[in-house]
């Protein structure tokens, strides 16, 4: 049989690509300002600077910050470009721009210096240098042409050196065009092309060569020096403007480096040139690309673009170049932004195969690898065929299905690989059957109708061997088979012969070193016992199987520690058969894909796991039988040529290589050469944003600076209330895979846990920050898992609104306190509201049942009064008809009226209660009520007139006969008077009649309106004037106090007629009521149109007045005592002054004050006076008249009902001399007044006694006492004065004579002229007793004028002569 086989066979000499070279891009696509790039640094912040044709910019491994000359802005770049970038000590970089001059750029404010002069003054260097150029120190050198000087600034010890040049004929007119600085030496390049060495320790040029000046001609392009690490000096371009020179210092030769020769360029044109950190020397040449020199080797590798190479350069003309100090070379181009390369920034280097293929039209898909025993790759495509790889020889072989060669292979789409014992290659397809490769020929193995012999299924996804070499095929739908030792026969596994079995359906098969065989499915795992060939389920646990992600398994693998590790595409789970314990790992846990498709175990012990996302590396650590890991993931960044890893497309070769096939492409690998990035991140701030604007230093935002100088150099912001939406940048400033950089963060005050960023890219946002104190935490690390050992942190510090300050919520906190004290204060006084009120309303209901109990007993008990009542009445009316005696009529007729009035107030209280039982009725009458409401009026007279009071009678009608019930109109009228009388001091009452008709019903009503010009009522209480027992508080406390009673009956009595009742007032000037009562049964009246108005006083006043003042003028006896009394009601004083005028002189007064005037003008003996009186009550009385010296010593006894003890106590504490209650016994209060003068009488005595002129003090206790004192004192101060008479001693006491002489006398009985002259006779007696003096000496110095009327009065004094006395005492 002809076998026919396909293949290809590619050569590559490796001397080509002896080393690759892979970079990453930087474009104006990705924010870059523009894509010529003249020159790269990076600050010792970390930040890297990019000068290009259009703006300054700095960028931080995501963002730029690009600085731009702005018209009319100062505070912009001057500059759009600038040709040379360096930093100084104190973080200001030095930027020279086209023409040759330097601007400095702050990094700690962010401001440009344009005036460079000003900070070369702070440092005491001169200005306007040619040359500024500043060595890995930090020190500064300043070239200066007119000096032929170096002067250098060495930062550490703030000191300045000065270098001279020599300035011989010879450099007299040579320029210095470029200087450059190195360990130990300074380097200067002149115009010509000479070449010298100034050394900084001896400051002695030793070096100067000539080579150039002498061979270069005249350059076109300016050269330029170049000193790399060893302090080999290089020129370029060199000779006629092409190559490079370096000088051998050895041989004392230059030696030149040029697109021709051994050491061949790509290009002549030579931009710009550095050294790395494995000291190979970058040459960036204009459309030559990059020329990398190995000084040792003398080799040079070219690096050019490559169309298909994304990982290339981006463009052959390179016109900077910069190697930071991670190692990471920067490629500035002249139209494609930055390149830039680390061997670490793709972790997987691109293979022959996978760049021959990419060229290609088709994708170069790889579903399986495999390294036979003669070290060829074989890789299993998804339409490609089969692939075979040389590594030895660097061949590719191809191997596609032929359809007209049924002896090719069988399907280009292979699924799996497998090498037997027999070092046969077996070939799995899909729909292609199995193939076995052996001899450069391929033999099939398909399926056939009604065969057991044959394969079962079409599709082949996984192969394996088990100890007896039998050679296990994992199908798609026909399960498992079995093609023995000999490949002749096959014996199947599956669903219907073999129950155990979960599926059909095998993806993958798996052989541990005993030879056990474990297939997956997408419904469990089975195994085969290595030496019984028995078929059970992996997980017999039904428990076990659900605790499981998924039961549909991709692959399974035991790695060397007996770990089950099974991937789902649900994550992977982690079984461990000793302590039967599962571990989960998905996404959330760091893979970056939970649909895992492959497993393998290196030779460090550490798993790699292919996802759908990408590769992971899972570092593992088993400990104590319990697994512990951490995990990288790898992904397109970082080399792999997809991030689709295919269905177990892994495998590792005999020397721990691991082949990883993806969706385009495959990667070898040695695990133990993926070398992670171990630099440690150091974070920075990188920007402020504010509602998405962006906060400069030193720039207002609103009317507040924000930032006083760059954020990275701060540690805290301070924001206002309306700066709380906040973004703040940051980055971890690690540039090999910058988007692979991760963070975490958290703002201390408002997360409770750690907010992590995996897309590279830093920056953490706020909205609506309350005020308060907050800290930004953040943790970086770079693309391999390194994290920050300090948190970059950042205090924020929001103030709060003047209405949310600290002051202003102390003060909130104090009102709420108060609001809360307040309310409890308020729901405390609520509770004992209700509580009273529930006790007022318990206390009305009893009040009310007690009412009800006291209304009945009342009304009983008024019943019980009127047949008494008639019994007294009577005889009193017929007494006083009978008896011709006017004393007797008086007392009887003051009798008879207060008995009436008793009477009246029983019939009140039975017409309440009928009212309250609804037993009133009315008593109809047909009668003219005209005169009998006049009547009624008439018998008011009397007592109107008592209080000086008109009252008056105004009627629009003479006569109107209707029906009423004159009883009550009687009261009606009678109520609303007496009321009216009782508040009104004096005025008017008017009492009006008239017919008011309402239209257009013709009604007419009787109008009644009793109006005076009383005390008034206030409006609140009008409403509830006519209810029941309501009693209005009076302004004038003397004012008599009502019983709620009266109102009330007028109002039912008016109701009862179904009339109406209305009352107006105002209070302090009167009150009106108004009654109307319908007219009914009414006979024929006619209206007159004109008033009548009559004065109803009688012409003559009342019997007991008339007797009263006849008695008193005809009982006027001044001899006898005079006694006031006080009281308000005239039968109570008439009949007390009938009691007492036989012994006493009797004045009487109707309330307190008018009492008080009759007391200074008449000073009575004693005052009896009552309590409850109008205008001043009798408390008020008794203060005012013992208050003052003129009356205190007048003695008062209070008579009122009042006899409490509390009311007895208020009237002894205002004075009074004896409290005495009512009713009272007329025989005990005569003989208390009696008793009362005869003390007064004891009083005078003692007082007369009292008087002395010894010089011991006197005793003084009472008002009376101190007066009498004072009068002593002023006459023995004048005792000498005979012209000191009574008129001197009322001025002196402040006195009026007849107020003085009455209290003198009432107190002493003695006039005033007799108490001087026995207050001046009482001092000679004592001169006589106890002076020498004669007696007419003593006569004048006691005051008297004629001793003879010394002798007289003094004989009449003590019964003997002055004389007689003298002898008489000065003998004892």
């Amino acid at each position: 049989m002809r076998l026919f086989v396909t293949f290809i066979s590619l050569t590559i000499s490796l001397s080509i690509f002896p080393e690759h070279y892979d970079f990453s891009h930087i474009d104006s696509s990705k924010g870059l300002s523009n894509n010529q790039i003249e020159y790269i640094f990076k600050d010792s912040r970390g930040f890297m600077w990019f000068a290009t044709n259009m703006g300054l910019n700095r960028y931080d491994g995501i963002n730029f910050k690009v600085y731009k000359h702005i018209k009319d802005d100062p505070s912009s770049s001057p500059y759009d470009k600038y040709t040379q970038i360096q930093e100084d000590y104190d973080n200001r970089l030095w930027l020279q721009y086209a023409n040759g001059g330097y601007v400095i750029y702050d990094l700690k404010t962010e401001t440009f210096v344009q005036d460079i002069d000003s900070i070369l003054m702070k440092l005491d260097l001169p200005i306007k240098p040619d040359f500024v150029e500043i060595d890995h120190n930090k020190d500064i050198y300043c070239y200066y042409h007119d000096k032929n000087d170096i002067y250098k600034y060495e930062s550490e010890k703030q000191t300045i050196k000065i270098f001279t040049i020599a300035n011989d004929e010879e450099h007299k007119d040579n320029e210095i065009i470029n200087l450059k600085i190195s360990k130990d030496f300074i380097w200067l390049l002149y115009q010509e092309g000479t070449v010298e060495r100034l050394n900084k320790k001896t400051k002695a040029m030793d070096f100067r060569n000539t080579f150039f000046r002498e061979n270069g001609g005249n350059p076109t392009i300016q050269r330029s020096l170049f000193i790399d690490k060893e302090q080999q000096v290089w020129l370029y371009p060199a000779i006629s403007d092409s190559g490079v020179a370096y000088y051998d210092s050895k041989e004392s030769s230059w030696n030149t480096l040029k697109n021709y020769g051994n050491e061949k360029l790509s290009s002549n044109f030579v931009r710009a040139m550095i050294q790395d950190k494995k000291g190979l020397i970058w040459i960036a040449t204009d459309h030559g690309g990059i020329n990398i020199l190995n000084k040792d080797t003398k080799e040079i590798t070219i690096l050019k673009n490559e169309i298909s190479d994304t990982r290339s350069i981006r463009q052959n003309s390179i016109i900077s170049l910069f190697c930071d100090n991670e190692g990471i070379v920067w490629v500035g181009t002249y139209k494609y932004g930055v390149s830039f390369y680390h061997p670490n920034i793709y972790k997987f280097k691109k293979n022959r195969v996978t760049s021959y293929f990419n060229k290609g039209p088709q994708i170069f898909d790889c579903n399986r690898l495999y390294i036979d025993s003669q070290d060829n790759l074989w890789i299993g495509t998804d339409g490609q065929g089969l692939i075979r790889y040389n590594k030895n020889k660097d061949e590719i072989k191809i191997f596609r299905k032929n359809p007209n060669d049924k002896n090719s292979i069988s399907s280009n789409i292979i699924t799996a690989l497998f090498e037997d014992q027999n070092n046969k290659l077996w070939i799995g397809t899909f729909l292609g059957g199995l193939n076995k490769y052996e001899n450069n020929q391929f033999s099939h193995y398909s399926v056939k109708e009604n065969d057991s012999n044959a394969l079962s299924s079409k599709s082949v996804y996984d192969l394996a061997e088990d100890s007896d070499n039998n050679l296990w095929i994992g199908t798609l739908g026909g399960g498992l088979d079995k093609l023995d030792i000999d490949r002749k026969t096959f014996t199947h596994y599956n669903q219907d012969n073999h129950t155990e079995i979960h599926s059909n359906y095998i993806s993958s098969i798996f052989t541990d070193k005993d030879k056990n065989i474990y297939f997956c499915s997408d419904l469990g795992i089975n195994v085969i016992d290595g030496i019984t060939k028995e078929i059970s389920s992996l997980f017999n646990d039904n428990l076990k199987r659900d605790l499981l992600t998924s039961i549909s398994f991709n692959q399974f693998f035991i790695d060397s520690r007996g770990l089950y590790w099974l991937a789902t595409d649900k994550g992977l789970n982690i079984y461990n058969p000793i302590d039967h314990s599962l571990i989960f790992i998905h996404e959330k846990e760091g893979l970056p894909s939970d649909e895992v498709v492959s497993l393998i175990e290196d030779n460090n012990r550490n798993m790699w796991v292919g996802t759908r996302g990408g590769l992971a590396h899972i570092y593992c650590q088993f400990i104590n039988n319990k697994l512990d890991y951490y995990i990288t993931n790898f992904d397109e960044m970082d080399g792999l040529p997809s991030n689709i890893c295919n269905l177990n497309a892994i495998h590792k070769d005999k020397e721990g290589m691991i082949y990883v096939g993806f969706t385009r492409g495959y990667v070898s690998f040695n695990p133990s050469n993926i070398n992670p990035n171990k630099k440690i991140p150091q974070p920075k701030f990188t920007d402020l944003l504010i509602s998405n604007q962006t906060i400069k230093p030193n720039t207002k935002y609103g009317k507040k600076v924000i930032l006083d100088k760059t954020i990275s150099e701060l540690d805290e912001i301070i924001l206002d209330y309306n700066q709380t939406n906040i973004t703040i940048k940051f980055s971890a400033l690690s540039f090999q895979n910058p988007l692979k950089n991760h963070y975490k963060y958290k703002l201390i005050g408002l997360d409770d846990n750690w907010t992590e960023i995996k897309n590279g890219i830093g920056v953490a946002s706020y909205s609506n920050l309350n005020s308060g104190k907050y800290k930004l935490i953040v943790y970086a690390s770079n693309g391999d898992n390194v994290w920050s050992e300090k948190p970059l942190e950042m205090m924020i510090t929001v103030r709060p609104p003047f209405w949310l300050s600290w002051w202003a919520i102390l003060t909130y906190v104090i009102l709420m306190f108060l609001l809360i004290w307040f309310f409890i204060q308020w729901k405390l006084n609520e509770q004992k509201r209700e509580f009273k009120h529930a006790q007022k309303m318990l206390e009305v209901q009893k009040a009310h049942e007690v009412d009800e109990l006291k209304i009945r007993f009342f009304t009983n008990i008024s019943h019980e009064f009127k047949t008494p009542l008639t019994l007294i009445m009577t005889p009193i009316e017929k007494l006083i008809k009978e008896t011709q005696s006017q004393e007797h009529k008086t007392i009887l007729s003051i009798a008879y009226r207060n008995t009436q009035k008793l009477l009246k107030m029983v019939n009140d209280i039975l017409d309440f209660r009928r009212l309250d039982l609804n037993k009133m009725t009315l008593n109809l009458r047909n009668g003219d009520i005209i005169p009998f409401i006049r009547n009624i009026c008439q018998s008011f007279s009397s007592l109107a007139a008592d209080k000086s009071i008109n009252l008056t009678f105004t009627s629009f009608i003479n006569t109107l006969p209707m029906d009423f019930d004159a009883e009550k109109i009687e009261k009606i009228i009678s109520n609303l008077l007496s009321n009216s009388l009782k508040y009104t001091e004096s005025g008017n009452i008017d009492v009006s009649i008239g017919i008011c008709e309402t239209l257009p019903s013709n009604k007419k009503d009787l109008s009644i309106k009793v109006s005076d010009t009383g005390i008034g009522i206030a409006k609140e209480h009008l409403e509830k004037i006519f209810e029941r027992f309501y009693r209005i508080e009076s302004p004038h406390k003397n004012m008599p106090q009502g019983t709620g009673i009266g109102l009330h009956l007028v109002s039912e009595y008016v109701k009862l007629h179904n009339g109406k009742i209305s009352i107006e007032s105002t209070e302090g000037k009167g009150t009106s009521i108004t009654i109307l009562i319908p007219i009914s049964n009414a006979n024929n009246f006619a209206l007159e149109h004109n008033e009548v108005i009559e004065e109803v006083m009688d012409a003559t006043q009342t019997e007991s007045t008339l007797i009263n003042k006849d008695y008193n003028k005809s009982t006027l006896n001044k001899h006898l005592p005079m006694l006031l009394i006080v009281d308000d009601n005239e039968d109570f004083c008439s009949f007390i002054e009938h009691l007492f005028h036989k012994d006493y002189h009797v004045i009487t007064a109707h309330d307190g004050q008018e009492g008080y005037a009759i007391v200074l003008d008449q000073l009575p003996d004693i005052i009896l006076c009552d309590v409850m009186m109008p205008v001043m009550d009798g408390y008020a009385f008794c203060r005012k008249v013992k208050a003052d010296i003129r009356t205190s010593h007048i003695p008062i006894l209070l008579l009122t009902a009042k006899s409490s003890e509390e009311n007895q106590y208020l009237g002894i504490e205002a004075g009074a001399d004896d409290y005495i209650s009512k009713p009272f016994n007329i025989d005990i209060l005569k003989l208390k007044i009696e008793k009362i003068i005869e003390r007064q009488k004891v009083l005078q005595n003692r007082f007369k006694k009292q008087i002395d002129i010894s010089p011991s003090p006197i005793e003084i206790k009472t008002m009376d006492e101190k007066f009498v004192e004072k009068a002593i004192s002023i006459v023995e101060e004048n005792i000498g004065d005979p012209e000191f008479l009574v008129e001197d001693l009322c001025k002196d006491m402040g006195m009026s004579r007849v107020y003085f002489y009455k209290k003198i006398l009432a107190l002493t009985n003695k006039t005033p002229s007799e108490f001087i002259r026995l207050i001046r006779l009482k001092r000679a007696a004592d001169l006589l007793k106890k002076s020498q003096m004669f007696v007419n000496e003593i006569a004048f110095q006691v005051g008297f004028n004629d001793p003879k009327y010394f002798r007289k009065y003094f004989k009449e004094e003590f019964g003997i002569t002055p004389s007689e006395y003298k002898k008489t005492h000065q003998k004892v």
